[in-house]
C-alpha cells in the first residue's frame, strides 16, 4: 500500500507521462462520446423529418384513392330516330329524322374554375377536356346536325383511344396534365397557428389523364416547411383505369294512319302513314380501378 501512496506522491517523469495519458485516453473517450451522441441526435431528426414526410403523402395518396373510389360520375345518352313512311297508292315516300340528347347533368360543375383537390369534382372537370375525351364533340351536335352526325356522335366512346396525327399519320396516345397543391396555409389562413402546425403535411401533386382514361397522380411533399427547406423527401404514385360500362336499352314504337279519299271520279285512295320511332338509350358511368400504389 506504501508503494502506491509512494507513486502516487511521487514527481518523477515516469508518472506524469502516465497522467497525460490517461487524460488524452479520457478526452478522446469523451469526445468520440459526444460525436456519437450528436450524430445519432442528427439521425433522429432525420428519421423524424422522414417519417413526416412520409406520412403527409401516404395521407395525400389516400385521401386521392377514397376519392376515386366514392366518385358517382354517369351520363345518359339518347338518340331518338323518328322514321315516317308514306304510302299513296303506288307511290311510297321515307323521311327520317333524328334527335340525340346528352344527359351531363351529373358531369357539370358549379364553378368550373374550383378544382382544388379536397373538391371530388376536379376529375370531372378533367374528364371533359378535348385532348383525352370527345366530349366536345358531343356537345357540339344541335339540332341543324345531320342525321348521321347524331348517329355517329351517339355511338362515340367516351375516351379518344389513340389519337392520329393528321401531319405525320402516326397514332399516339394524348393526355392533359396538371398541377396542384395541397397548402394548409391557404385552406387555413383564417387560422394561423392551425395552418403552420399542419404545414408538415402540405403536398404537391402532378396528375395525368390518357385518352386511354388512365388516371395517375404523383404525390410528394412541399419543397418548404414553414419557410424552411424539406430534405428527404418523399415520392407515391397511385394509378386507376377508368372504365366506363355502358347499359344499352331499345324502344320501338310503331304507329299506323289511314287516311281514305274520294276524288272527283268517284275513285277511293288510300293514304297509309307508318311512323316507327326508335329510342336508343345509354346509360354510362365511370369507374375507377386502382392498379397500383407505389413508392417513386
Amino acid at each position: 500500500m506504501s508503494k502506491v501512496l509512494n507513486k502516487l506522491k511521487s514527481n518523477n517523469g515516469a508518472t506524469l507521462m502516465l497522467a497525460l495519458l490517461f487524460f488524452v485516453v479520457c478526452a478522446v473517450t469523451g469526445s468520440m462520446i459526444l460525436v456519437s451522441a450528436t450524430v445519432s441526435a442528427g439521425r433522429l431528426e432525420n428519421v423524424k423529418q422522414r417519417d413526416q414526410n412520409y406520412f403527409a403523402v401516404r395521407s395525400a395518396v389516400k385521401m386521392c384513392e377514397q376519392q376515386m373510389l366514392e366518385e358517382g360520375i354517369d351520363y345518359k345518352e339518347t338518340l331518338v330516330v323518328v322514321e315516317t313512311v308514306t304510302e299513296n297508292d303506288d307511290k311510297e315516300t321515307t323521311d327520317v329524322v333524328s334527335t340525340y340528347t346528352l344527359d351531363d347533368s351529373n358531369l357539370q360543375l358549379t364553378d368550373p374554375a374550383y378544382a382544388y383537390l379536397k373538391d371530388k369534382d376536379h376529375i370531372r372537370r378533367w374528364l371533359m377536356k378535348d385532348a383525352i375525351s370527345n366530349y366536345s364533340n358531343k356537345t357540339a351536335i344541335s339540332s341543324s346536325s345531320t342525321n348521321e352526325e347524331k348517329e355517329d356522335a351517339f355511338n362515340l366512346k367516351w375516351f379518344k383511344g389513340t389519337v392520329k396525327d393528321k401531319t405525320t399519320g402516326t397514332s399516339s396516345v394524348a393526355s392533359y396534365t396538371e398541377h396542384q397543391s395541397i397548402d394548409f396555409s391557404k385552406e387555413l389562413a383564417a387560422y394561423p397557428d392551425m395552418a403552420k402546425a399542419l404545414s408538415v403535411l402540405n403536398s404537391e401533386l402532378d396528375i395525368e389523364m390518357t385518352s386511354l382514361g388512365v388516371l395517375t397522380y404523383k404525390v410528394y411533399n412541399a419543397d418548404t416547411i414553414n419557410g424552411e427547406k424539406n430534405k428527404e423527401k418523399y415520392y407515391m404514385t397511385i394509378t386507376a383505369d377508368i372504365d366506363v360500362p355502358c347499359v344499352s336499352t331499345v324502344d320501338v314504337d310503331v304507329d299506323v294512319d289511314e287516311d281514305e279519299s274520294t276524288d272527283d271520279k268517284g275513285e277511293t285512295h288510300t293514304k297509309t302513314t307508318t311512323t316507327t320511332t326508335t329510342t336508343y338509350t345509354n346509360y354510362y358511368k365511370f369507374v375507377f380501378n386502382i392498379r397500383d400504389i407505389k413508392k417513386g
